[in-house]
């Protein structure tokens, strides 16, 4: 009997291990699957060719939200992108702190607020990141 509680142990691990794996196969981690989707202020599609039409739908300046993200973390930009998160336009912007931790903040592409912030681990043996949620959604304007 003890012998099956552990099996059955060990398949419920394999299960979630493999769900991770896929997540992380689509570009996110587990914990991204599971995350408390985003509410901005500009609803885009994920469409093909729609990310053409980003700059053009952005009221918040790229200068403005890595203003807002550095001031948010005390850190150093490393990379941006404006891009479609939950159906809404933001800022993913890339951090790194005194501390060399790197942390990703989503920045509303409408009002500037920040939506997300997340500490970004590196696993060294796989090359991935892994992120994990620090806040919840901050600073929402109605």
């Amino acid at each position: 009997m003890k012998r099956l509680a552990i099996s059955v142990s060990v398949v419920a691990m394999l299960a979630a291990l493999s769900a991770g794996v896929f997540a992380n196969e689509r570009g996110g981690s587990a914990k991204e699957a599971h995350e408390t989707p985003i509410k901005g202020t500009i609803a885009v599609q994920r469409a093909k060719g729609a990310q053409a039409t980003f700059p053009d739908l952005a009221k918040v300046s790229l200068f403005t939200a890595v203003d807002v993200a550095q001031k948010n973390t005390q850190g150093k930009v490393l990379k941006t992108e404006l891009e479609e998160e939950d159906g809404f336009l933001v800022y993913d912007i890339e951090v790194v702190k005194s501390d060399h931790q790197m942390v990703e903040v989503e920045v509303d592409a409408g009002n500037g607020a920040v939506l997300r912030t997340e500490i970004v681990k590196h696993h060294h043996h796989s090359g991935r990141h892994q992120k994990h949620e620090e806040q919840g959604e901050t600073n929402e304007k109605d």
